[in-house]
């Protein structure tokens, strides 16, 4: 079954998968994580580009039914280029890297670490500490700090709706078991593929 956005109110009239989304997201009321989806349908492909030892690109790819809906490929020199449209800081290459690598390998990681891994990266709380900022793990991931990876990816419009849909409690923060919810329905590589 493929689940409907238009259903519960969460895009807008004249919406079309793929297209950037102007103007502002409004939170429904009532709002359920759906059971199944064709969310979980898609596949998709991570390939790093390696030179003298360093990635110095990801390609990403989505696929569905046998043809390939979304590829796109990043360079460490467009990433560095691109502004972070959140107040936590920019991640670090690598780090990119790797949280966009468990978002697009879903429920099919390497290791099952590699989505704890992503977790830890962006559960980044910058805290000033004698006139020295340092980061520190609070156990979950802030809107601001979600923002700061996906604004590289997305429009502000997908990254509220992925905020929303990750936040199944409704605290306003990502827990450890939403992300993971998250990551595994497939949800994540969608919205970065900007396919929802």
């Amino acid at each position: 079954m493929a689940f409907n956005l238009s259903a519960y109110n969460l895009v807008p009239v004249g919406y079309t998968p793929g297209s950037i989304i102007h103007g502002s997201f409004t939170r429904p009321e009532r709002f359920y994580f759906p059971e199944t989806s064709s969310w979980s349908t898609r596949t998709s492909k991570f390939r790093e580009s390696i030179q003298d030892g360093r990635i110095i690109a990801v390609t990403v790819e989505l696929n569905e039914g046998g043809r390939t809906v979304h590829s796109r490929t990043i360079t460490e020199h467009e990433y560095q280029g691109k502004r972070v449209h959140s107040s936590a800081p920019k991640l670090a290459w690598l780090d990119f890297v790797q949280v966009l690598k468990a978002f697009m390998m879903g429920n099919h990681q390497e290791r099952s670490s590699d989505i704890d891994h992503a977790f830890s990266i962006l559960d980044q709380q910058a805290r000033g500490l004698y006139g020295r900022s340092i980061n520190i793990s609070d156990g979950r991931i802030s809107p601001e700090e979600l923002q700061a990876f996906l604004s590289i990816l997305t429009d502000q419009y997908r990254i509220d709706l992925c905020i929303l849909l990750a936040d199944t409690n409704g605290s306003g923060q990502i827990e450890r078991n939403e992300f993971d919810r998250l990551i595994k329905s497939g949800l994540a590589r969608d919205i970065v593929c900007g396919r929802i």
